[in-house]
């Protein structure tokens, strides 16, 4: 039942942690309805097997969720920026003592021609959109691993559960029937 959490968005969370957490605590009370209703032993009993396995499984999923939840919230860090310099008369600076050998006429025209123009302002906003469209992709690249994850698990859980099954019934059906057959 915690598994149909898989198929839910991953924006869901109400859902997804009231699913989690319903089946949990389900799983939770059955274990102890069990463990009531049979004659204390010593020994470990197939029912607590599968119990135990089938709230590891649940629990699992809730694990998933949270990880799920975490890369699709995570914020990813801005790369640094390389201080590479300045820009003067389309010349790139790197040092303050690189401009000594311009004259200085050339840069005071230049900062009055282009200090506030068209030219400068849409430069400056071309930078900012780049960086809000990075910001943007991180944030999908980041969502499209937590989706990713999600489908993993919706094949990952149902097959371990399957082989589990293969493994568990076996090996209380053909080998706890021998041991009763013995006189």
């Amino acid at each position: 039942m915690s598994w149909v959490s898989f198929w839910l968005d991953v924006d869901a969370i109400p859902a997804r942690v009231t699913l989690g957490v319903t089946t949990l605590l389900t799983m939770t009370t059955l274990a102890g309805g069990v463990r009531v209703s049979l004659p204390p032993v010593s020994y470990i009993k197939a029912i607590d097997v599968w119990m135990g396995t089938c709230t590891i499984f649940v629990f699992s999923a809730l694990l998933e969720f949270t990880l799920t939840n975490y890369l699709s919230r995570k914020q990813v860090p801005k790369p640094k920026r390389q201080n590479t310099g300045f820009m003067v008369c389309g010349i790139q600076m790197t040092s303050k003592k690189k401009m000594n050998h311009l004259d200085t006429d050339d840069v005071n025209e230049t900062q009055k021609t282009f200090k506030d123009g068209p030219h400068v302002q849409a430069a400056l906003q071309d930078e900012v959109n780049s960086e809000e469209k990075a910001s943007i992709l991180r944030e999908k690249k980041q969502l499209q691993r937590a989706k990713l994850l999600d489908e993993q698990c919706r094949i990952i859980f149902p097959l371990s559960f399957f082989i589990f099954n293969i493994v568990y019934w076996p090996s209380y059906l053909v080998f706890g029937i021998e041991k009763f057959a013995k006189p």
